[in-house]
């Protein structure tokens, strides 16, 4: 009867090992099946990513055009700005930024030329050059009046 009771108890042992197994089975079988649907939606979110990027740099190169576009128009409007004072930006929001820097560059430089403008009419300098006189011969002697008669003479007759 030892022997019936050992045997019992061993299968006793044996049945629960098989329900361990088959718990373990179901558990592994549940993680795989979880692990699988996590592959999925990486795969899915890296598509997504992929795309958000795509739709990113599309969107970035728009800002950019953007920006070029609104530069050339504002420097169209305020021919008095030059060019070099507004470099190419990323966005429309440093285009500005530089162009009223150059607003303000182009500001000071007006006003110190009136300032200056100013102290050059003080001067008063006439426009233009002075009046042609005749060379005053009276004190030269008679070759060099000679010289200079001739000298008229052949600069009428070649004309």
């Amino acid at each position: 009867m030892e022997d019936l009771s050992e045997v019992t108890e061993f299968e006793e042992r044996m049945a629960e090992a098989q329900a361990q197994i088959e718990s373990l089975q179901a558990t592994a079988a549940d993680a795989e099946a979880r692990a699988a649907t996590a592959q999925a939606e990486a795969a899915a979110l890296r598509q997504r990513t992929t795309k958000s990027e795509s739709a990113l740099e599309a969107a970035h190169s728009q800002v950019r055009e953007s920006a070029v576009l609104y530069r050339t128009a504002r420097l169209a409007a305020a021919p008095e700005v030059p060019p070099e004072l507004v470099s190419e930006r990323d966005t429309v929001e440093e285009v500005e930024r530089e162009f009223e820097a150059a607003l303000r560059v182009v500001e000071a430089m007006r006003e110190r030329l009136r300032a200056e403008g100013k102290t050059k009419r003080q001067i008063r300098v006439p426009p233009g050059a002075p009046v042609r006189r005749e060379v005053d011969t009276s004190s030269l002697p008679a070759s060099e009046k000679i010289r200079i008669g001739l000298q008229r003479l052949s600069e009428r007759e070649g004309r």
